[in-house]
């Protein structure tokens, strides 16, 4: 079986980074991308199975680069990765295909056991 791909997007490189490397060791395949990359490339390289999206960004809840990932990559299940949730509009995020919501504080091993879960993987392996 081929393995999962994630797509990382969030305006933190470290973040980005941090978090495609805890998944990497998993045996899941995490590339990252900061939002303006995201939003000027045309195409990209493997559509993914599952986008982590970061969206602490400080003038909103983000709630335009969901809709733009939404967009682009339709039907493909949407994390977000969310400094302060309880500020999110949840049921249009839903719509959108937002599928959870991690804090920005989960521990590595909480954030693989969660996108495993979500990809339906027992350990985390391929």
């Amino acid at each position: 079986m081929a393995s999962k791909r994630i797509l990382v997007v969030d305006e933190s490189a470290i973040a980005c980074l941090a978090t495609a490397e805890a998944l990497n060791v998993q045996g899941i395949v995490a590339t990252h991308l900061s939002p303006a990359v995201f939003a000027s490339s045309g195409s990209l390289e493997a559509r993914p199975d599952l986008v982590i999206l970061g969206v602490s960004l400080p003038d909103g809840d983000g709630f335009p680069l969901v809709a733009q990932v939404a967009g682009r990559l339709a039907g493909v299940p949407i994390v977000l990765f969310a400094m302060e949730p309880r500020t999110l509009r949840f049921a249009e995020l839903a719509a959108l295909g937002v599928v959870a919501v991690l804090p920005k504080s989960i521990l590595p091993s909480d954030l693989r056991r969660s996108v495993c879960a979500l990809l339906g993987l027992a350990d985390g392996r391929r």
